[in-house]
């Protein structure tokens, strides 16, 4: 934190730190931003529970009466296929494959094809 010359940068990061992130986490709406948020967690930590947030929003994918609940879980969907070039997602995902109907689906379509669905 000594290379920040910002006092205001200074103050977010040092907050940020402090906070707990899965209790912030635990108060946000379901949506498709949420998904970004995991995304954006598991690539900085690496740690597959923010995968598995988004993969369980993939419950609401047959959902046609909250837009945000549909959003979330369409976006799942999607941007898990995309992520599939990672080797960590993609290596986990096949070990879960065959027990959620939804991830057998992501590994037989591509990114552009669950677009247009």
């Amino acid at each position: 934190m000594s290379t920040i010359n910002k006092s205001e940068y200074k103050i977010l990061f040092s907050n940020i730190i402090k906070s707990n992130i899965d209790n912030e986490y635990s108060k946000m709406k379901i949506n498709a931003a949420f998904n970004d948020l995991n995304w954006a967690s598991f690539f900085a930590t690496g740690d597959l529970k923010y995968v598995n947030a988004i993969i369980s929003n993939l419950k609401y994918i047959d959902n046609r009466q909250s837009l945000d609940l549909y959003g979330a879980a369409a976006t799942a969907k999607w941007s898990l296929c995309a992520n599939l070039v990672d080797e960590k997602v993609k290596k986990y995902l096949k070990s879960l494959k065959d027990d959620n109907v939804v991830i057998n689906d992501i590994f037989k379509k591509t990114p552009i094809q669950l677009y247009n669905e």
